[in-house]
């Protein structure tokens, strides 16, 4: 039976190693579903070694953490013999606060100018503020998690996509109305210009993007990650959506993601959409651990204690 060693690197809602009180408990179970290990260990990183494993299902391991008053986070990693891998989890409070670098117009300006200079809306200064205030933080938590997405993706492409963005309206959707503009805690509309379509539907950008729809090129998901990839929708008058899925495979977004969200929405629950809290923490844990050398997740927040 081959043996190999893994390593848990385990960090907070900034993205440092964790550094919170208290034991984790740790389980690793194979392809099988048999559990490995499993325990309560300290500190930021732990390690294990002589693992064993069979080619085929056994190869691909499960790693849960579980620690008092974080959610659980867990990561699957394929393994080899002899080999000695790493699996990035990040433990998000379990009432997370959302936490921004750039809380003011003027610190964003500083910050990233590119950004600031698409942001549109009457008063703009106070309509950022409206924005960071509207539903503790989470539309503006969405817009930094989507314009981060597109600065990997152009990471890649070698294209500067954010060139190709005009405007970001502050204002949110009119009630009622099915206006596409605006930022929510699930999507966020730009208007764009048209080479930005022919851009990501170009051979290159083929690796990375493909159409939701075979016969269709309005509608582009991601396909470099297991969770969290961004999806790109191309609507009339040249705005696109975006938004970050939690789930790559088409069924599970469907089952787990689409259906609960359309449910609850029915239901009046205003939580119903998805929560970029949420996709924060996949998005990052999936780019951590898939060590791409040209992508980067970082948006300018953190996820802090309630």
């Amino acid at each position: 039976m081959a043996l190999c060693s893994l390593s848990v690197h385990l960090y907070d809602g900034a993205r440092r190693p964790l550094s919170a009180p208290g034991d984790r408990l740790i389980t690793i179970r194979n392809g099988r579903t048999k559990t490995l290990r499993s325990g309560f260990f300290s500190g930021s990183i732990v390690r294990f070694s002589a693992l064993p494993f069979d080619d085929g299902p056994d190869n691909h391991f499960q790693i849960i953490v579980s620690a008092k008053d974080h959610q659980q986070a867990g990561a699957f990693r394929r393994v080899a013999a002899g080999g000695s891998h790493d699996v990035h989890l990040m433990l998000v409070p379990k009432r997370p606060t959302v936490e921004f670098d750039h809380p003011t117009l003027s610190r964003l300006q500083a910050a990233d100018p590119v950004l600031a200079a698409k942001l549109q809306a009457d008063k703009l200064p106070q309509a950022y503020e409206q924005l960071l205030a509207r539903e503790s933080g989470l539309p503006l938590l969405c817009l930094c998690n989507g314009i981060e997405a597109l600065r990997s993706l152009q990471s890649e492409l070698e294209t500067d996509l954010l060139q190709h963005i005009q405007q970001i309206e502050l204002t949110p959707r009119p009630a009622g109305t099915a206006a596409r503009r605006g930022i929510y805690r699930d999507r966020f509309f730009a208007r764009v210009t048209p080479a930005l379509r022919q851009t990501l539907t170009s051979q290159s950008a083929q690796s990375l993007l493909q159409p939701v729809t075979f016969d269709r090129d309005d509608n582009l998901k991601e396909i470099r990650y297991h969770e969290a990839n961004v999806e790109l929708t191309f609507h009339e008058e040249n705005i696109l959506e975006v938004d970050l899925d939690y789930y790559r495979d088409l069924g599970a977004h469907f089952f787990l993601e689409v259906i609960p969200n359309k449910l609850g929405s029915a239901l009046g629950r205003s939580d119903a959409a998805t929560d970029p809290r949420t996709a924060y923490a996949l998005r990052w844990m999936a780019y951590r651990n898939a060590s791409r050398n040209r992508d980067h997740f970082a948006p300018p927040v953190a996820l802090g204690r309630g």
